[in-house]
């Protein structure tokens, strides 16, 4: 269900930005890819070498990361960011007190060390509102 509402989101989103012909090229390759690796899924010389081969599944999972087609963290993202990690090490970023990457590495041991205080610490950050309706609401 949450696969198939989000299809229709980005399908009616698509239509809005660029036309129903558009969505009817981008959903049409995504129903043909759908039934394709359905067609492949029920497919038993496919099912033999997946089951019985289990590290056949990690060179696929390489091939695709070297494509670069992995929607996640793709290993081409890591010499797009290499100027911004270099920063990171070596400037200050918005405090001239302390590097941003010993910063960084402080927050990491806090968040390790203590999850939830972490968190909680972080939502005080980002909402410091919420204190004062809090407040608000006692004296009223």
């Amino acid at each position: 269900m949450i696969i198939l509402s989000w299809t229709i989101e980005r399908m009616s989103i698509l239509w809005e930005e660029e036309g129903y012909k558009e969505v009817i090229k981008q959903g049409g390759g995504s129903l043909f890819v759908a039934v394709c690796a359905f067609l492949a899924m029920n497919s038993v010389v496919i099912q033999h070498i997946t089951f019985n081969f289990l590290g056949l599944q990690l060179v696929i999972l390489a091939l695709v990361l070297t494509m670069g087609n992995y929607t996640g963290f793709r290993l081409t993202e890591l010499k797009r960011f290499k100027p911004l990690v270099a920063q990171i090490k070596n400037d200050q970023n918005g405090s001239q007190e302390e590097k941003e990457a010993l910063r960084l590495n402080e927050e990491r041991k806090k968040i390790k060390s203590n999850p939830q205080q972490a968190m909680s610490e972080i939502m005080n950050e980002l909402s410091p509102n919420k204190d004062n309706e809090h407040k608000d609401k006692e004296d009223k």
